[in-house]
Order: C-alpha cells, then sequence, then structure tokens
C-alpha cells in the first residue's frame, strides 16, 4: 500500500536573527517583524487546519518544530555557511527534511504553515506525481523588464523606502539567470513557489538537490558580489 504524509514545519526564529525585508505596501513594519508576529498570533488555527484535512483524507500528518534535529540543522549550516541568513536555512531544512521522510514514505506532501486547505479532495489522487513535482509557477508574477526594474529601484530610493524584495519572484527569476548565465545554459527560466510541493521517492532522487550544494552556493555569493558584475546595479542587488 502507498504510504503518504503531509508535513509542514514552525520554527520561529529569534527576532535578532531576522533578516530585513521590504515591508507590504502602505506598511512601514519589516514583512519579516510582521510575518513572525501573525504566525505566533494563528499557530494553532492553522495547525488544526492543516490536521483536519489531513483526517479527512486519511493521510498521516507531522510538524516539525524547533527540536533536536533543527538546532542541528542549524548549528551545523552556520558553521558551514556563514553568510546564510536564518530564513535561508528553515528553507534548506525543509527540502531536507523532504529526504529524509522519502526513507518512509512513498508520496510526500509539504505544506508552509500558513497553507489552509480549502478543498475535500484528496491532493495524492488530484495529482498524479508519476508526470512530476507538483509545484506552482510563479512566472505571472515576475518583472523580467530591466529598465521597469530600474524606476521602481530609483522611486524608491527618492522617497527612502525600500529596496526590492530578495525573495520577490522577479529576484528569484533573476538570481537563476545569472547562474545559468555563468554556466553557459539558456538563462530564461521558471520560477516556483515552494510554499506547496508534492514529490514522490523517484523525483527526489532524479532532483537530486543537494548535489554540488557548496559549489552552487559559492557561485551565487560570487555573483551576488562581484564587483564587476555584467549586472546593472539595480539587479544585482536582487541576488
Amino acid at each position: 500500500m502507498m504510504k503518504r504524509v503531509i508535513y509542514s514545519i514552525y520554527i520561529d526564529i529569534p527576532s535578532e536573527e531576522l533578516d530585513w525585508q521590504p515591508p507590504y505596501p502602505g506598511e512601514t513594519e519589516s514583512k519579516n517583524d510582521k510575518t513572525k508576529r501573525e504566525f505566533a498570533t494563528h499557530y494553532q488555527w492553522l495547525t488544526d487546519m492543516q490536521v483536519s484535512y489531513a483526517r479527512h483524507i486519511d493521510v498521516e500528518y507531522k510538524q516539525f518544530l524547533n527540536d533536536d534535529r533543527w538546532k542541528a540543522f542549524n548549528t551545523d549550516y552556520k558553521n558551514r555557511y556563514p553568510f546564510l541568513t536564518a530564513y535561508n536555512i528553515v528553507n534548506f531544512y525543509k527540502i531536507y527534511l523532504m529526504y529524509e521522510l522519502a526513507k518512509d514514505y512513498d508520496e510526500i506532501l509539504y505544506v508552509d504553515l500558513d497553507v489552509v486547505p480549502v478543498t475535500g479532495k484528496n491532493f495524492f489522487d488530484v495529482w498524479d506525481f508519476a508526470h512530476g513535482v507538483a509545484i506552482h509557477r510563479n512566472d505571472a508574477k515576475v518583472n523580467t523588464s530591466v529598465e521597469s526594474i530600474k524606476r521602481n529601484t530609483e522611486s524608491r530610493k527618492l522617497a527612502n523606502r525600500s529596496l526590492h524584495s530578495i525573495r520577490s519572484p522577479a529576484a528569484k527569476y533573476w538570481n537563476c539567470y545569472a547562474m545559468l548565465e555563468e554556466e553557459g545554459f539558456q538563462p530564461n527560466n521558471a520560477v516556483y513557489n515552494t510554499g506547496i510541493v508534492g514529490i514522490n521517492k523517484d523525483l527526489l532522487n532524479k532532483l537530486n538537490y543537494f548535489e554540488d550544494f557548496e559549489q552552487t552556493l559559492n557561485m551565487m555569493t560570487e555573483l551576488k558580489e562581484d564587483e564587476y558584475s555584467m549586472y546593472p546595479m539595480w539587479i544585482q542587488e536582487m541576488f
């Protein structure tokens, strides 16, 4: 019988470890500070909604918290990659957990804590992983116009406002674009939102996410810090 699991994570990052991110439109508070507060406020309700959905479709649910496994992972990554933010490490951790769960489960569904199921349909029945990873493409939200990004960056600076978020779909696109260009590939790319990911063992093995992991991080860092970058400042700032 196919073994399936739904999992989420809740790591309450200490305030002093939160990197600053541009506020939501019309607000002044860092996006990270607001997210931390809202998660703490609504944690139990969000968890209950996910647990209820898992029970409804008769699939095991797991939630990973600030336990010894996380602490060991966090400490290891901080020591090996001191340039990573706590947010970065949390996101690598959720992918690491996919591989850990694949040791015991055939199909895995990851959901961010703020994903609220609004359907009674069984995700695993609706999406056939034999056709690939179930993940949302965010291409429609990507701004690939260099001139448009330049105008937005300059207007924010003139208004003494925050710069572009390094986590936006556009930032992800340009960061991937630069890495593909660096490696000699066609640089145009798709942008994915990893808030919901459905995957199986076979796809995880094919993805082999952590292969050449350190090499990739080093390349990203070099592109971000390149004093003689081929990319305009307002693009390089998004890396």
